[in-house]
This record gives structure tokens, sequence and C-alpha cells, in this order.
């Protein structure tokens, strides 16, 4: 299997979990004639291709040079340390920084393991990038531009095209393309925008909200805690935020913005410690409001915090302490379960529905 790359049409980035795939991007300036070979392009990866992550600090990454000059090399570094490396560079998890570290940068020894090996060329693809830490080749031009190194890196660490997503073409039925093999996660719901998708399929050739998330999601600690953190609850797949009315005592609802939610531990509502499967909890909006469960009813929201107000977090897969982008479910007092309806209004009934724990904005460094 071959893929041609457009150049014209450029790169776009999304963070998906990958099984194999084509790492060429596309960028202004650079012609393009050729097709990428099965020895550089046609990878088949495994779905574990992420770096270990720590989850309590820094994965640590090395990257080192086969050839180029220094101030190539200085290039190249500082578009990945100013990208994928910068998320999380100032926000700390239990024991210090967490994230990517890239690593080394010098030049590679004769052999090496769990290395990307970087290769500046002046012939075919302008950019192709191995997936994740089972193929850890990538090839530059030097006047690649900045996107397209930053979409190499998001392939080197295990990110694959958006376009490749099975639910993609729902949202994009005209975008032309299909390099790669399909990924086998999508930790984000579709994003055209995305660094990790071409231009000709809607990329805006940066990192994204949705890249920025998921990759923290990835390669952070991210353990939730009580009290200290707030939160985003999004229903599962439609990725509509749970939002509780302005107004108490009428119900509430998943809609595109978002709502933040403080979890209150109910045993010990000064809890600062990490949220645990099996926990209840109280989910307090940042009106301090509190979702109410009222049966086989509407959810409402009431400031008197009472039975009707206390939730346990299930998994049925999952157990221990929750992270950001954990799947649960909300099953209130009374036994019932948190739904969105068809008309994207939150009711509890006795089915369940299950929901993920995002984090916003602030949380992410951005």
């Amino acid at each position: 299997m071959t893929c041609r790359v457009n150049r014209t049409a450029g790169l776009s980035l999304s963070i998906v979990l990958a099984v194999a795939g084509c790492g060429a991007g596309s960028g202004a300036g650079v012609n393009d004639d050729g097709e990428v070979s099965e020895a550089t392009q046609d990878l088949a990866i495994l779905s574990n291709t992420l770096w270990t992550p720590t989850w309590t600090g820094l994965t640590s990454i090395p990257v080192c040079f086969t050839n180029g000059t220094a101030t190539q090399r200085t290039r190249v570094r500082g578009v990945a340390e100013g990208s994928w490396e910068a998320i999380g560079a100032t926000t700390t998890g239990p024991n210090g920084r967490y994230g990517v570290d890239f690593t080394g940068w010098g030049t590679c020894p004769a052999s090496t393991t769990l290395t990307i090996r970087i290769t500046f060329v002046t012939e075919g693809p302008n950019a192709v990038s191995g997936l994740g830490r089972t193929h850890q080749s990538m090839s530059l031009y030097a006047t690649a531009p900045d996107d397209i190194i930053i979409h190499e890196f998001g392939h080197a660490l295990g990110y694959t095209h958006e376009f490749r997503r099975s639910d993609y073409a729902a949202t994009d039925p005209t975008c032309p393309e299909t390099q790669g093999t399909m990924p086998d996660l999508g930790v984000t719901s579709v994003d055209r925008a995305s660094i990790m998708n071409y231009p000709s399929c809607g990329s805006t050739l940066a990192l994204t909200f949705g890249d920025v998330f998921a990759h923290a999601s990835l390669y952070g600690p991210w353990n939730v805690t009580y009290g200290t953190a707030t939160f985003g609850i999004r229903h599962d797949p439609t990725w509509n935020f749970v939002r509780g009315d302005s107004t108490p005592d009428t119900s509430s609802a998943t809609i595109a913005s978002d709502q933040e939610f403080t979890l209150v531990k109910v045993l010990d509502p000064g809890s600062t410690g990490n949220v645990v499967f099996g926990d209840t909890v109280r989910l307090r909006a940042s009106d301090g409001q509190f979702l109410k469960s009222n049966g086989l009813l509407p959810v409402t929201k009431s400031s008197v915090e009472d039975s009707s107000t206390t939730w346990q977090i299930q998994s049925g897969v999952s157990s221990g302490p929750i992270r950001v982008n954990d799947m649960m479910v909300f099953r209130a007092s009374n036994g019932t379960y948190l739904r969105s309806n068809s008309s994207n209004r939150l009711v509890t009934t006795s089915s369940y529905q299950v929901f993920r724990l995002v984090s916003l904005g602030a949380a992410l460094n951005l």
C-alpha cells in the first residue's frame, strides 16, 4: 500500500490512539511529486503505540538526529518543545510537572531503542513519521513549516489522522483524504480543526482545544481530586456538556457549552483526596447549586444538600482512582440513573447512560 501526499492541501492533526497511519503532512512551498513507499509509510502498528505515561510526572521520550545542521536541529527542537511538551509545562501533578519531556536531541548512535530518530531529507515526502513508540523514525524537510513538525511529532506520540476515524465521514462527508489506517479510539469528538487533520478537511494548522485536552488526558497524571479542581461532565457519545439551568427547580440539560462542576464527597465534605469509583458525591455547579434527582422526572438544581443530591460514581470496567476522560455512570440515591433524553434534558431513569469527566480549559494550561 502506498499513500500519496498532497503538499498543497496542507495538514491537520487530531488526537486519536492509532493502529497504523501515514504520517506525511503537507505545507506551502514544498513540491510533492512522489508517493510514500511501503517501507516508510504503511506501518502495521498495534493500538498500544503510546509511550508509557508515568501518570505521576513526566513521560521522558528520547529524540536524536541522524543528520542536519545545528540550526536545523535547534529549530525542530524548539517547535516540539513549544507545542506538545508545553502542554502542562506550568501545571503540576502530585509529583511535579506532568506531560511529555523530549530528551537528548543529539546525534543518534549506531543503534537506538525507543528513541525518535529524525532524518532531514531533500526529496520525496516532506514529512513522514512512524506512529508512537513501536516505530520511531521521522523524516523532515529542513524547510518544513512548523505546523508539519507539530503534526509529525503528534504521530510520534501515537496520534493518527483525524479524517481516518470511523465517525468522521458523518461530520465531513466531502473530505477527500484517505491516508493511513483507521485509529482504534477517539479521545475527543470529531475535530475538523485539529492539527492532526489536513487543511483540505478543515484543519486550522494549529493545536486545538481538542488536541490539548486529549494529549493532557493521555500523558498527564490527571487523577481527579475533590474540592480543588473543576470539571466538565460530558454525555457520551454526543459530547454535549451536562449543564444546570441558572434557575433552580427547572430541568437541566446537556448542551454544547460547558459548565464547571466541583465534586464534593458526601461523607467527607472537606476531602481533597483522589476520587475513586464507587464514591458517593455531590455535583456542585459553578453557581453553588447541586444537581438534584427527582425520581423518574427531570433533574433540577438545589441549594440544599440532602439525599436527593447524592450520586454514586459507578463503572462497569474500571476500579480505583478516577482519571480525566474516564467513562462513568451516575447513580442517584433513589436508585435511578442520570440520563440525557431525546430533547437533551437531564432526567433520571431506571436505565443508565455513560458520561465522561473532562478537565476544562484552565486546568489544561490553555
